[in-house]
């Protein structure tokens, strides 16, 4: 890391402002690019590893310290525009049309559905926390899991009425039974039991 008392050498600092990831280098402190902060916090909320994304931009935690980079993505995984950033350029991502906005981004606030489908339940939470000095919107962990919990029930029970749909096909549960050499008998002795 920079010296023994965290000062950058002025061949550190000159390297340190040669990556596009950096804006600005003082003696002491670090500005990252709003497009650096982004892309890392989108990249964290998927599962990487802030080491190694930070190592991907050529800022090597030897040299700027592995505490600055915790407390970097700790600071920027709550700033709202960050990761209203990040969920947008996931949704778009994933196909949605970016002029179709809903009402939720038009009016500034984090569209939590694309949060929530975005990110592992781990990072959501704080993909969902907002610090706009005029409203703290926070959205409760347990919410995400309940959501989550909801789309896969949801999805079971379609898979469920799928299979439903193709044992009528195949002429009921009682030819599904026959088909697999269960003996009728033997599942009515256990259900009278």
């Amino acid at each position: 890391m920079a010296g023994s008392q965290g000062l950058f050498t002025l061949k550190e600092a000159a390297y340190l402002r040669s990556l596009p990831a950096v804006k600005e280098v003082s003696a002491t402190r670090i500005t990252y690019s709003d497009q650096f902060k982004i892309e890392c916090v989108r990249r964290y909320l998927k599962g990487e590893s802030a080491r190694k994304i930070f190592r991907d931009a050529g800022l090597d935690p030897s040299l700027i310290g592995a505490k600055r980079i915790e407390r970097c993505v700790a600071r920027w995984k709550t700033t709202k525009y960050i990761v209203d950033e990040a969920a947008r350029i996931d949704a778009n991502d994933g196909g949605e049309n970016s002029a179709d906005a809903t009402s939720s981004e038009r009016n500034g606030c984090i569209d939590a559905k694309s949060v929530l489908d975005s990110y592992n339940i781990a990072n959501a939470a704080f993909a969902a926390i907002s610090t706009s000095k005029s409203c703290r919107e926070i959205f409760d962990v347990r919410d995400l899991i309940i959501y989550q919990q909801v789309q896969q029930i949801a999805t079971l029970q379609e898979k469920v009425a799928e299979l439903q749909r193709r044992i009528e096909q195949l002429g009921g549960a009682a030819d599904v039974t026959g088909m697999l050499g269960v003996d009728d008998t033997a599942l009515t002795a256990d259900w009278k039991d």
